[in-house]
C-alpha cells in the first residue's frame, strides 16, 4: 500500500521548452535535486499527470532515475484525466505519451472522455495523495498556479523550481 507521507506530485506549465534548451538544461537539473532530495527522505512514490511540458519532463527524468537505481523501490504512477488525453496531441508527442505509459508502474485514468474539470480533478487527485509537490509555475493563473494553491491548502510541502 502507497504511503502519502512517501508520495510526491509534480505540476507545471506546458510550455517550458518555448524558452529555450538552455533553460530546459537548468531546469533537469533542477526536477534531478528535488527528486534525490526526497528519496534519501524516504519518498518512492512519484504521481505524474501525463500533460505535455513540465509533466512529461518529470516522467522521463523519474524514468531514467528508476532504471539507474533499480534496487531501491521507486514508483512512478501516471494519473490520466481521460482515457482520450493525448487524442489531438502532435504524432511525435502521442509517441513519447505511449513510450511513458508503458514504463511507468500504474497508470490511473480517472475518467473516459474529456469534461470540463477532468483536469483540475487529476491534480486534486495527485496532491490528495502526496505530502510534497514539486511544481515549475511561470504565471499567475492557469492550472499549475489552481494545483499550486490546492496542494499548499491541503499541506503538501512545496518545491518550487
Amino acid at each position: 500500500m502507497r504511503e502519502k507521507e512517501k508520495s510526491c506530485c509534480f505540476t507545471g506549465n506546458r510550455d517550458l521548452w518555448a524558452d529555450g534548451a538552455l533553460e530546459t538544461d537548468e531546469l533537469i537539473k533542477k526536477v534531478d535535486r528535488a527528486v534525490w532530495g526526497l528519496r534519501q527522505r524516504g519518498y518512492d512514490t512519484f504521481y505524474v499527470g501525463g500533460a505535455l511540458g513540465f509533466d512529461t519532463l518529470a516522467a522521463c527524468r523519474l524514468l531514467k532515475m528508476r532504471d539507474y537505481c533499480p534496487s531501491r523501490k521507486m514508483e512512478v504512477i501516471l494519473v490520466m484525466p481521460c482515457q482520450n488525453q493525448a487524442q489531438s496531441w502532435p504524432e511525435a508527442d502521442r509517441v513519447l505519451y505511449e513510450k511513458i505509459r508503458a514504463r511507468v508502474d500504474e497508470a490511473i485514468c480517472l475518467q473516459e472522455t474529456y469534461t470540463p474539470g477532468c483536469m483540475q480533478a487529476r491534480n486534486r487527485f495527485m496532491a490528495d495523495h502526496s505530502s510534497a509537490c514539486i511544481a515549475y509555475s511561470r504565471k499567475a493563473g492557469g492550472g499549475t498556479a489552481y494545483t499550486v494553491r490546492y496542494a499548499r491548502k491541503k499541506g503538501l510541502e512545496m518545491i518550487l523550481l
